[in-house]
C-alpha cells in the first residue's frame, strides 16, 4: 500500500469515527430556483403575497429556460412548488386589505383561481383548478380537471348556490381554496370558503370529484378515481370568470397567503419547463388588470399574550434502555416562575405540569471504545505496510 492511500485512509477513519451519524445520510438537493432554498424551508411554510391593481413587482421570469424580464400578474404568477415532491392539502387565502370591484368584458364579474399542476406521469388529468366565480351576487365553486391536450374529461360543481352581496367585498373579508388530497396524496375535491369582514362564515362547502360530471354529461360514478391525481405545484390568480375574459378591476388590493402542509418554495420560472411537470400548455386562459408581487415567506405563528399570574412545574423523567445493562435514570427539575401580572407571551395555562418518558435503545460500546478500535485498525494497517517494505530476514 503507497503513502498517500495510507493516509487517505487514516483520514477517512477519522472522519467516519467523530462525525454524527446524521451527517452521513445527508445528500444535495438541487434548488431548481426555489426561494427560499429546501434547506431553509420550514415544515409546513406559509408565504403572503401582495396583490393589486396594476403591474407586479419586476422580477426575472423565464420561458422555457430562457429568461427575460418581467413583471407578475393576471394569469401569470409566481409558481409554488417542492423540485417535483407531491404537495398535500396546498391551500391558498385572498384576504382584501380595500375593496375589491370587477367586472368580466363578456358578463360576470371576476374568479379566484388555484391553478395546480400534475407529476409527469399523469397525462389524463395533467392539470387541476379549483375556482371559485363571482357572478354578482352569486358564487359559484367548480372544480375543473384538465388533461394534457387542454380536453376537460370532468368537472363538479357546488351543490348550493351562495350569494355574498358587494358590500361584503370590503377590508377584512377573506376567501380560501384548498386542494383536498387523501391518504396517498391524490388531490379528490376542493374546499371553499368565504368569510366577511367581521368573520362571520359566508360560504362552506366542499366539492368532491366524486360527484363530478364527465365531459359527455352522465355522473362520473367511480370512473372518477381515473382522472385523481397528485399535485406538484400550483399558481394563483384573480382573472375573468371563465371563457377566456378579462376582468377589470376598478378597486382591489390585499395579500394572498399560499401553504401547504409539506415544505416549498416559489420560483420565477414556467411551470412547464420542468422536466417533472406533465402539462406544457398555456396554463388557464382567463385574464386581468391585477398584479402580483414577490412572496414573503410569514414567520411562524406566535401564541397569544397572557397577562394572568402563572406558576409552572415541570417534572421530565427519561429513560436509557443499554443492550448491555438496562438502567434508569431520573431526572427532576422543578422550576417555579414567580407570580406576576406583567405579560407573558406563549404562555396562556395557570399551572402546568410535563411528564414525559422518552426510551432510548443504543449500543453498549461507548464512544471511547470506537475510538479505540479505530487506532488499531490504523496501527494494524500500519503494521502490515511495515512489513512489506522490510527486506527478507532482517527481523
Amino acid at each position: 500500500m503507497r503513502r498517500p492511500a495510507l493516509l487517505l485512509l487514516v483520514v477517512a477513519l477519522l472522519v467516519m469515527t467523530f462525525l454524527p451519524p446524521e451527517s452521513m445520510m445527508m445528500t444535495a438537493v438541487p434548488a431548481y430556483g426555489l426561494t427560499p432554498p429546501p434547506a431553509d424551508q420550514p415544515l409546513m411554510p406559509e408565504f403572503s403575497q401582495v396583490f393589486g391593481v396594476g403591474s407586479g413587482a419586476p422580477a426575472q421570469c423565464s420561458n422555457h429556460g430562457v429568461p427575460f424580464a418581467c413583471s407578475f400578474g393576471s394569469n401569470r404568477n409566481y409558481f409554488f412548488n417542492a423540485n417535483g415532491t407531491n404537495l398535500i392539502n396546498a391551500t391558498t387565502t385572498m384576504s382584501l386589505s380595500g375593496p375589491l370591484d370587477g367586472v368580466g368584458v363578456g358578463g360576470g364579474n371576476w374568479s379566484y383561481q388555484m391553478n395546480m399542476y400534475s407529476p409527469a406521469a399523469f397525462t389524463v388529468a395533467s392539470y387541476m383548478q379549483c375556482v371559485l366565480t363571482n357572478n354578482g351576487p352569486e358564487v359559484n365553486a367548480q372544480d375543473y380537471w384538465v388533461a394534457a391536450n387542454d380536453f376537460v374529461p370532468i368537472r363538479a360543481s357546488s351543490q348550493t348556490l351562495t350569494s355574498i352581496p358587494q358590500s361584503e367585498y370590503v377590508s377584512g373579508f377573506s376567501m380560501r381554496i384548498e386542494a383536498v388530497t387523501n391518504s396517498t396524496g391524490y388531490v379528490v375535491g376542493c374546499q371553499y370558503n368565504a368569510n366577511a369582514a367581521n368573520g362571520a362564515s359566508l360560504m362552506n362547502e366542499y366539492v368532491p370529484l366524486s360527484k363530478g360530471v364527465l365531459n359527455s354529461g352522465a355522473p362520473a360514478g367511480e370512473a372518477w378515481q381515473n382522472y385523481s391525481a397528485p399535485t406538484v405545484g400550483f399558481e394563483i390568480h384573480l382573472i375573468g370568470p371563465y371563457n377566456a375574459e378579462t376582468a377589470n378591476f376598478s378597486r382591489a388590493s390585499g395579500t394572498l397567503t399560499n401553504t401547504a402542509s409539506t415544505p416549498m418554495g416559489w420560483t420565477a420560472t414556467d411551470p412547464d419547463t420542468f422536466s417533472w411537470v406533465s402539462y406544457k400548455g398555456s396554463g388557464t386562459v382567463e385574464k386581468s388588470n391585477i398584479g402580483y408581487f414577490e412572496p414573503a415567506l410569514l414567520a411562524a405563528p406566535i401564541p397569544s399574550t397572557s397577562t394572568k399570574t402563572t406558576t409552572e412545574t415541570a417534572t421530565v423523567t427519561v429513560t436509557i434502555v443499554s443492550t448491555a445493562s438496562p438502567e434508569t435514570i431520573t431526572q427532576t427539575e422543578t422550576t417555579t416562575m414567580p407570580a406576576t401580572t406583567a405579560a407573558l407571551t406563549n404562555s396562556q395555562i395557570i399551572t402546568q405540569t410535563v411528564t414525559s418518558t422518552t426510551s432510548l435503545t443504543s449500543s453498549s460500546v461507548p464512544i471511547w471504545a470506537y475510538v479505540t478500535m479505530s487506532i488499531l485498525l490504523i496501527a494494524g494497517i500500519a503494521t502490515g505496510y511495515v512489513v512489506k517494505r522490510r527486506p527478507a530476514g532482517k527481523w
